[in-house]
């Protein structure tokens, strides 16, 4: 599987045919297990179910090396989303599931499983918002 911006260390399972994308400045092993915990999760964490909505919502992953560089990444990807990241005080997020190109932009951080759980959270929500729009999602909130 290749990448965008360098050679991205090979993906298996629940990844396969996805377009996996790694800021160049991003070192081989930071890389890898970037990938091996997203993997991890998606194999071993969610049911059957999640993962085909997984496999269903999620076209790729741009990798970066720091929050900044996500941030960054996300708004040559997002320009939309300036005022919003201005508002918030220049660094908005630590990753983000974009429901327009079915991408996930993630850093590695300090707590990898959490933060890469809570988005592929979203990745099964997915781009129409399938279970956050519902009804009874709305009353479990009120």
């Amino acid at each position: 599987m290749g990448s965008e911006h360098g050679s991205s260390p090979a993906a298996g399972g629940a990844l396969v045919g996805k377009a996996i994308n790694l800021a160049p400045d991003l070192p081989p092993d930071r890389a890898a297990n970037f990938i091996r915990t997203v993997e991890g999760i998606i194999s071993h964490e969610m049911p059957p179910a999640a993962r085909e909505h997984v496999a269903r919502n999620l076209k790729g992953i741009e990798f970066t090396s720091s929050v900044r560089g996500l941030n960054d990444k996300l708004l040559v990807d997002r320009p939309h989303m300036k005022e919003r990241m201005e508002a918030e005080g220049g660094l908005f997020a630590a990753g983000c599931y974009a429901t327009d190109s079915q991408k996930l932009y993630l850093d590695g951080g300090r707590f990898l499983d959490s933060l890469y759980a809570h988005e592929l959270g979203h990745v099964i929500d997915g781009p129409s918002d399938r279970f956050s729009g519902s009804k009874g999602w709305s009353a479990a909130w009120r």
